[in-house]
């Protein structure tokens, strides 16, 4: 979705660094559309003003990825100017790694949405602008359904929604879930 800019302000943020290391999970406090800038409020300190990031951004009707350059930290905020947005695409987008806790509270199954008794705890493993690996302590979601899952973003609650599209069990008996990430209206 290149070129299709919308509000990012309160969206969720992950940076990464050339190497694609995870430098930072925050929240977009401010965003300016026509200096195409962005205030988040980690103030990056180990990065220096000037230097080049990658910013996956997961805004209410997408995600898009950009790269940046950090602009004047001050006092627990920091800009970034945004250029080069990435399109979306299919198994060609860069998976981020996450290794980050959340929890799935509810699913969705031929439209007909069914919370659980209790949350389940997962791990997102990693995260693209098109979809998310989680990995479950126990299987039984279904391919084809779809998991809202939650997770804490930087002292934030972020909430994203994908539908699985493929299972694999792995060595320690948990099972990952391939997830497209969709956008419900």
């Amino acid at each position: 979705m290149a070129n299709s800019m919308g509000n990012y302000t309160n969206s969720l943020a992950v940076i990464y660094d050339a190497d694609n290391n995870c430098i930072s999970r925050t929240m977009i406090t401010g965003h300016d559309r026509r200096a195409m800038t962005v205030e988040i409020s980690d103030a990056l300190e180990n990065i220096k003003a000037g230097a080049r990031i990658k910013l996956l951004i997961i805004h209410h009707d997408s995600v898009s990825e950009f790269n940046g350059v950090l602009r004047r930290p001050r006092s627990g905020v920091c800009e970034i100017s945004l250029f080069a947005e990435h399109e979306r695409e299919g198994r060609t987008s860069s998976r981020h790694t996450l290794n980050r806790s959340g929890v799935v509270n509810n699913m969705i199954i031929n439209r007909q949405q069914g919370p659980f008794p209790q949350p389940l705890n997962i791990i997102i493993e990693n995260l693209s602008t098109t979809g998310i690996l989680v990995k479950s302590p126990v299987g039984g979601f279904m391919v084809g359904s779809i998991i809202q899952v939650e997770f804490d973003a930087g002292g934030k609650e972020a909430t994203v929604f994908g539908k699985i599209v493929r299972e694999n069990i792995n060595d320690d008996n948990t099972v990952s879930y391939g997830c497209q990430l969709v956008f419900l209206q």
